[in-house]
């Protein structure tokens, strides 16, 4: 949660009391505070069109992140309105501002098939220029943008002379609209992998990842795939100005880092970066290099396994001819250690698109969608005649177990998802969903004329009557604090959330915040790591 330091100057002359209030309330005057709640629709349209593969689902992890959540900031309520938007809507028109704020990629099956599928096609189809046209005309009318993972790729090119073929289908495939670019020192498919002779170096550690053996065994799928990095915020960044902390759990299943050009046009900031330590420098999490050795007798081994792995999970005859790639034997472990430099490199980007309308640009290498968990280490497969991708190279041991705080692990970084959501869709800086919990702080009148001035919050909406309690503690020197003490309660969100603060200890340093209590509930919400909002009170 954003500190916000606002200098609060009491001049006294002839008894005649006044505060002068400066700091950051963007877009709001006090014409805006009312007896009346204003009510704000954010229409996201999120890309569902998968032609291939087998995560058909990966939009539906946004949905209870997403879909009809809804945040009070003093009278103002916004409410996201997600809706499925395929290749042919795109194609038609339907993706424009007159119907959306954002456009939502999800990575995962999505993002990349979407990525890799619009690459291969040759530009001259005229639906595949229609629908490179639609989302970049969509940004350029100033519609938003957030993808995660290989979703990314969609909207970026890549900072390299493409070596592969699945490089040169990315770089094909971008639209050209972002002038950030993504960057991976290897990516390559598994069928290159597999039937080139240097290929095993080309797949890149984060098609490894992917299936780093997290599995569901009665399901036969990495249910936790990926790895989970404390990744490092940048709180300069008004997407992650109001996370306290310097790092931040999220999971991470092989997406790509980020390069901003010197000199761009359009406004671009860091959200946060890949933490300092590489996999191959973390005894705990590096893996090795495995070489393909089975040659045309593995695949065919593969397709067999294929069939008979779709057959068990009703899954389609050409999901069978994809996954067999991933079943296809022998892998051999090499002596060498991956790495793809990604050490302290940017991982979540914004960017404000450089015409009139300003669209906003959020890219996440991270799946912020996914649980997370702490701990454990990763242990190699055995080396046998039989090894193969779908069967896991690398599983997981002694994490944390995920029924210990499953909520936690579950959400842990879905104030991300909808704090970009929020941010692309043009909510001010300001009234961006909490962070911690359901609610929060988010700032002070602009120019109050009394000893009073107010203090305006934030809190998600739910079902059954809400209040939201302030709390304040004081300080006459910023370093020795009192107690925190309740101020008061808001009981009545219909003039909007806020409090008239008296600053009952006098001069000095004032921080805040707040809990949301719900009367089927009581008290949900969360006591923050660190303020909310300060404030500094000074007599001149």
């Amino acid at each position: 949660m954003k500190i916000k330091i606002s200098a609060i100057a009491l001049i006294i002359i002839f008894l005649i009391s006044s505060i002068i209030v400066t700091g950051e309330f963007e877009n709001i005057t006090k014409n805006d505070i009312g007896n009346n709640c204003q009510e704000i629709n954010k229409n996201i349209a999120i890309l569902s069109s998968t032609p291939i593969g087998w995560d058909k689902n990966a939009a539906t992890y946004y949905s209870p992140i997403l879909n009809n959540y809804s945040w009070t900031v003093g009278n103002r309520t916004y409410k996201f309105i997600l809706t499925p938007i395929t290749d042919e809507k795109i194609i038609n028109g339907e993706l424009n501002v007159d119907n959306f704020d954002a456009l939502l990629v999800p990575g995962g099956g999505v993002g990349d098939e979407e990525s890799i599928t619009k690459g291969t096609l040759p530009n001259i189809r005229p639906n595949v220029i229609k629908w490179r046209e639609g989302i970049a005309n969509f940004i350029k009318s100033g519609g938003g943008y957030v993808a995660y993972c290989g979703g990314t790729l969609m909207l970026c090119d890549i900072d390299k002379i493409p070596e592969t073929k699945l490089e040169i289908n990315y770089k094909k495939c971008n639209i050209g609209v972002s002038e950030i670019l993504c960057h991976y020192d290897n990516v390559a498919n598994y069928f290159s992998a597999q039937f080139r002779k240097d290929g095993y170096k080309l797949i890149g550690e984060g098609n490894y990842m992917l299936w780093s053996a997290y599995v569901d065994h009665d399901l036969g799928w990495p249910k936790y795939n990926g790895v989970c990095f404390d990744v490092q915020i940048n709180n300069s960044n008004p997407i992650y100005d109001d996370y306290l902390e310097k790092t931040c759990r999220a999971r991470w299943i092989g997406g790509p880092s980020y390069v901003i050009p010197e000199n761009t046009k359009s406004s671009c900031s860091v959200g946060a970066r890949y933490p300092n330590e590489g996999l191959v420098d973390n005894e705990s999490m590096r893996i090795h290099y495995w070489k393909y050795t089975g040659g045309i007798i593995g695949y065919l081994k593969g397709l067999f396994r294929a069939f008979k792995w779709c057959k068990e999970h009703n899954l389609s005859i050409s999901e069978s001819l994809v996954a067999s790639i991933e079943f296809a034997s022998d892998w051999e472990r090499t002596d060498e250690y991956v790495d793809i430099n990604q050490s302290n490199k940017p991982c979540f980007v914004s960017e404000i698109y450089p015409n009139e309308n300003k669209a906003r640009i959020a890219l996440s290498a991270f799946h912020v969608a996914r649980n997370v968990w702490w701990g454990g280490h990763i242990e190699e497969d055995q080396d046998t005649d039989d090894n193969y991708i779908a069967d896991n190279f690398y599983e997981l041991k002694d994490y944390t177990p995920f029924n210990e705080t499953p909520e936690d692990e579950m959400t842990h970084t879905w104030w991300i998802v909808r704090r970009e959501i929020a941010w692309a869709a043009k909510v001010p800086d300001n009234d961006l969903p909490p962070v911690y919990g359901p609610s929060q702080v988010c700032d002070f009148e602009e120019n109050p004329t009394s000893l009073n001035f107010k203090v305006y919050g934030v809190s998600e909406e739910t079902k059954g009557n809400i209040s939201l309690d302030l709390y304040y503690r004081h300080s006459v020197d910023n370093e020795n604090w009192t107690e925190w003490t309740l101020f008061n309660s808001d009981v009545n969100k219909s003039d909007g959330w806020s409090w008239d603060f008296n600053s009952p200890n006098g001069i000095g340093y004032y921080q805040f915040y707040s809990i949301r209590n719900v009367e089927s509930e009581g008290k949900i919400d969360m006591i923050p790591p660190g303020p909310d909002a300060s404030v500094f009170v000074e007599y001149h």
